[in-house]
């Protein structure tokens, strides 16, 4: 009975890590644009804050998501940094706009040009991982070809002229 408990408790959290991968994943899709509203909102005079809630309005609903979570944490006390920081252990996908946001906001550093440069950043990161998936599509490929094509035409070729030729003899 312990075996059966111990396979449930493995599944889950199989099941519980893809979940979070692939949350992460539209997570880090949905970023840039978000990013680049957040930027808009900045560059047009906007607190930071109030950018974050623009930009929780019209992003993607999962980037919705994490930036409603930190405007919710401020509301409730905490430093704007530290909800951008605690987000990130939620979020890990926020990752390179937290840590180039955070040192910006303690300082006082300019955020709008800041952000146009994040948001490119994470845009290329995206072509950069587009790339590598497509070039993973011929190593996947490999597999079919070997198991099903090759054989196939083996079969279709090389033993009808065998079979042509035994007879023959």
């Amino acid at each position: 009975m312990w075996a059966i408990d111990a396979f449930v408790h493995v599944l889950e959290g199989t099941r519980e890590r893809r979940r979070r991968r692939v949350a992460d994943a539209e997570l880090a899709e949905a970023l840039p644009l978000a990013v680049d509203l957040v930027a808009v909102a900045v560059g047009a005079g906007a607190s930071f804050l109030q950018a974050l809630d623009l930009a929780a309005r019209w992003a993607p609903e999962v980037a919705a998501q994490r930036f409603e979570a930190v405007r919710q944490r401020v509301v409730l006390g905490a430093a704007l940094p530290d909800a951008l920081s605690a987000e990130l252990s939620v979020a890990p996908a926020l990752a390179p706009f937290v840590t180039a946001v955070v040192p910006a906001l303690r300082l006082g550093a300019p955020l709008a040009p800041l952000l146009r440069t994040v948001g490119t950043e994470m845009r290329a990161a995206q072509v950069r991982a587009a790339m590598t998936r497509a070039r993973a599509v011929s190593v996947r490929l490999i597999f079919p070809l070997v198991v099903l094509v090759l054989p196939a035409f083996a079969l279709l070729t090389v033993v009808p002229a065998l079979v042509a030729g035994w007879r023959s003899i």
